[in-house]
C-alpha cells in the first residue's frame, strides 16, 4: 500500500514538472481578473510587458496581440504556445479577450 502511494506521489511530481507554462484556461482567467473591461488600453500594454510576453497593437483592427511560447511539456512531439489577442474599443479601453492554444508539431 505504502509503495502504491509513493509511485503516484513520484509520478504526480514527474507530470507537474514536464508543463512550462501556464494552462491556457487558467491563463485566459487570471486575464480577466488582472484585466478587467474597461481597462485603459495603456495598462493592457503596460501589462503585457511586465509579463515579458512578446505583443503587438494592431491599430486598424483595435487589438493587441501576444503570445506565450513553449508553454506545454518538455516530452511532447508538439510545442504547444497561448495566443492571447484583446480588443480595445473605440475609446481605448479593453472590450474583449481571447486566449487560445496553439500546437505545433516538430517531430524529435
Amino acid at each position: 500500500m505504502n509503495s502504491a502511494r509513493v509511485a503516484l506521489a513520484v509520478l504526480a511530481i514527474a507530470v507537474s514538472g514536464c508543463i512550462r507554462g501556464p494552462e491556457p484556461h487558467r491563463l485566459e482567467a487570471q486575464l480577466r481578473r488582472e484585466l478587467p473591461i474597461g481597462t485603459p488600453s495603456s495598462q493592457v500594454d503596460a501589462y503585457l510587458t511586465a509579463h515579458g510576453w512578446q505583443h503587438s497593437f494592431l491599430p486598424d483592427e483595435r487589438s493587441y496581440l501576444a503570445g506565450v511560447r513553449n508553454v506545454g511539456s518538455r516530452f511532447s512531439l508538439t510545442r504547444e504556445d497561448i495566443a492571447i489577442r484583446i480588443d480595445i474599443d473605440k475609446s481605448g479601453r479593453l472590450k474583449a479577450i481571447n486566449v487560445t492554444p496553439l500546437f505545433t508539431y516538430h517531430g524529435r
